[in-house]
């Protein structure tokens, strides 16, 4: 089983691995990277407005339980989606399955998952 997040990097690597498998993709939000607030899709993290403005706010409240910076995914929403995603993936009755997903969220599930 292929399973993908539908954000385009991760979709354009599951197309690659699909034509090499054969395997359809499955789509699920639940492996897409953390959510940023609105107002920083677009920017760069060295624009100094919205570093100053969101990117440090931001990163910050991925760490931390409680704090959110506007509309972005915080630790808390991150946690409980890394709860969900292992669940699913779980849930399968395949014994194979890869995932696509993105750094942050892969690195947050592999801890979550060896260190329980």
């Amino acid at each position: 089983m292929l399973i993908s997040s539908p954000l385009e990097r991760a979709k354009r690597t599951a197309e690659i691995i699909s034509k090499t498998t054969k395997h359809e993709i499955h789509y699920s939000d639940l492996f897409v990277e953390r959510g940023k607030p609105t107002e920083l899709y677009g920017r760069s993290k060295y624009d100094e407005e919205a570093n100053k403005l969101y990117y440090k706010e931001w990163t910050d409240s991925l760490y931390n339980n409680g704090p959110r910076a506007k509309d972005g995914e915080n630790y808390d929403e991150l946690i409980n989606r890394i709860d969900n995603a292992i669940s699913y993936l779980q849930d399968l009755p395949q014994k194979s399955i890869v995932v696509v997903t993105h750094s942050f969220f892969y690195k947050n599930i592999f801890n979550k998952v060896n260190f329980r």
